[in-house]
């Protein structure tokens, strides 16, 4: 129950502002920490580590290997069906991809370029402030834009496009960018 970022077993671990989670085949359960800028893992056994993104907690956009990568307000976080992980790296504004060994890399948005809207392939591709995300059977990502107020399909070879909403807010049926 208390805030900070102390790995450890599951009764001495400690959060900061838990967004997402998932679990990988192994039965390892990952979340996603916005204050912190991390991935934990917590094991089946009941450990705790930081598996990505800063030990410090320091906010950033780099990507590398574990904790040399930086993170800003990791929102949800979801697995594919090789436990490859996506990220809502929320202030980013991208999806972030770590692979089963801890590698993070910057999988679709424009590497530091702020928030936008473009649909396209890996960096080509903007968002604003992505904050929900699946995956399905096929490999496809699913993005949910706060601010864009639309969803994003993201293929297995980063191709970005919007599915549905056409950036207005409002609760308007219909087909793909006529929803709003």
């Amino acid at each position: 129950g208390a805030n900070g970022h102390a790995d450890g077993t599951i009764s001495s671990a400690t959060f900061g502002s838990l967004q997402g989670i998932t679990f990988d085949h192994e039965g390892n359960l990952y979340v996603s920490d916005a204050v912190y800028n991390n991935v934990r893992k917590i094991d089946p056994g009941g450990m705790v580590t930081t598996f990505a993104g800063s030990l410090s907690g320091k906010s950033g956009h780099a990507d590398g290997q574990d904790t040399t990568a930086t993170f800003f307000s990791p929102e949800n976080i979801a697995t594919d069906i090789n436990d490859n992980m996506f990220i809502a790296d929320w202030t980013n504004n991208e999806v972030r991809k770590i692979t089963h060994a801890g590698t993070v890399s910057t999988f679709a948005g424009s590497t530091g370029t702020g928030a936008g809207y473009q649909d396209g392939t890996g960096s080509a591709a903007a968002f604003f402030t992505p904050a929900g995300i699946a995956t399905d059977k096929s490999g496809n990502i699913y993005v949910g834009e706060q601010d864009n107020d639309r969803v994003r399909k993201i293929t297995m070879a980063a191709v970005v496009t919007t599915l549905a909403g056409n950036g207005e807010r409002g609760s308007h049926d219909g087909t793909g960018n006529d929803v709003s």
